[in-house]
């Protein structure tokens, strides 16, 4: 199997899970409140493409903010969590939950193209005297994809959530989404 298809059975096998704790834990098959908002949060956030059904689920977990980062990531993990999980996918699933909440609005382009930058040195030398060169110091965006980028991209569990860097540091290099250029 090649990687996309690995990643999509992986999904498929987590929406299956999902759907047999969901099964198992309503009455009449379908959740409602904040459990349904927080399993429809985990599904959203797993992909790179996400429908227009995924606003209302989307924007209550982006909406729960604390006092701190660490404070707010608590809360969306506790969230998250409010999803059943069918009996035995525990560790899967809080593994897949943990990687949503540390990559989850951090990981795509816009995000790291603004807070993934650097301040480094660069000589500029003048076209009419190359001998009278200047150090500048200018903002790079970083080719290094954060840690937490990596492992929630590289989940098997999320579906086309990673980022390329393009182009070079020194040079107006920057990150482009991957789900953004799957058509080409």
């Amino acid at each position: 199997m090649t990687n996309p298809m690995k990643k999509t059975f992986a999904l498929l096998t987590m929406l299956a899970a999902l759907a047999g704790a969901n099964a198992a834990h309503a009455e009449d098959g379908v959740l409602e409140g904040d459990a349904r908002m927080a399993c429809e949060a985990i599904l959203c956030l797993a992909s790179g493409t996400r429908p227009g059904e995924c606003a209302p689920s989307i924007s209550r977990y982006f909406n729960i903010v604390k006092r701190t980062w660490n404070k707010t990531l608590n809360a969306r993990r506790d969230f998250l969590k409010l999803c059943p999980k069918q009996q035995g996918s525990e560790a899967t699933m809080d593994a897949h939950i943990e990687a949503l909440v540390q990559g989850s609005g951090r990981c795509d382009a816009a995000y790291l193209n603004a807070n993934n930058i650097q301040i480094v040195q660069k000589s500029v030398c003048s076209t009419y005297n190359p001998d009278s060169c200047v150090i500048q110091e200018i903002t790079v965006i970083s080719n290094v994809k954060p840690s937490y980028c990596a492992a929630y991209a590289n989940s098997p569990t999320t579906y086309r959530l990673g980022v390329t860097y393009v182009g070079d540091p020194m040079d107006g290099g920057h990150w482009i989404d991957d789900a953004a250029t799957a058509g080409q």
